[in-house]
C-alpha cells in the first residue's frame, strides 16, 4: 500500500493483488482512519471498476479511484457503463482516471477522442445512443449519472502527467 498525503488529505493506493478479504479490510480501515480516497491501478490483477463497485458497498465516505485505466484495452461505452455503475453505487464517490496505454504515435489524440466519447455517454438521456470511438461505433444504453475524469499519459523520458478533462 502506498500512502499519498498533503496538509489537507490522505489517501492510499493498492498496487498488489491482495486477497479480497484484505482489499475490503484495507478499504474499511482507510475509511475508519478518515482517509479521503483509495485508488486501484489495473496492474493489481483485478478489474478496477468491478473492485471499486464492490468496495462501494463496504464503504460510505471513502472516494474510490481507478488510478489510470489504459484505454487501449477498453472501449469508451463499456468504460462509461462500468464507471456509471460505480458512480451510482457509491453515491458519487468515483474518481475515474483514463490513460493512453502504451505510448506511441497518436496515443494522446486517441485518448482525447475516448474521453470525449466517454463523457458523451454520461450526458443524461433516456435513449440509447451511438458512441463513436476510433475504428468503431458502439451503442451505449441510457446512463443517468455524471462524473469527473482525470487523464494521464506517459511520454518517453518523462514522468506521468495528469490533467482534468472538465
Amino acid at each position: 500500500m502506498t500512502l499519498v498525503s498533503d496538509d489537507r488529505q490522505l489517501g492510499a493506493a493498492l498496487r498488489y493483488p491482495f486477497p479480497w478479504t484484505d482489499v475490503a479490510a484495507v478499504a474499511s480501515e482507510a475509511e475508519s482512519l478518515e482517509y479521503r480516497g483509495l485508488f486501484l491501478p489495473e496492474s493489481v490483477g483485478r478489474d478496477a471498476l468491478v473492485t471499486l463497485g464492490a468496495l462501494a458497498a463496504e464503504t460510505s465516505r471513502l472516494r474510490l479511484g481507478t488510478g489510470i485505466l489504459a484505454m487501449g484495452a477498453r472501449t469508451a461505452a463499456l468504460t462509461a457503463m462500468g464507471a456509471a455503475t460505480v458512480q451510482e453505487r457509491s453515491g458519487g464517490r468515483l474518481v475515474l482516471g483514463l490513460g493512453t496505454g502504451p505510448p506511441g504515435p497518436g496515443a494522446l489524440r486517441r485518448l482525447r477522442e475516448l474521453v470525449g466519447s466517454t463523457t458523451t455517454a454520461w450526458m443524461p438521456t433516456t435513449e440509447s445512443r451511438p458512441i463513436r470511438t476510433p475504428g468503431r461505433i458502439e451503442t451505449c444504453p441510457p446512463i443517468q449519472t455524471l462524473s469527473s475524469i482525470t487523464t494521464g499519459w506517459a511520454r518517453p523520458g518523462r514522468r506521468r502527467s495528469t490533467g482534468d478533462s472538465e
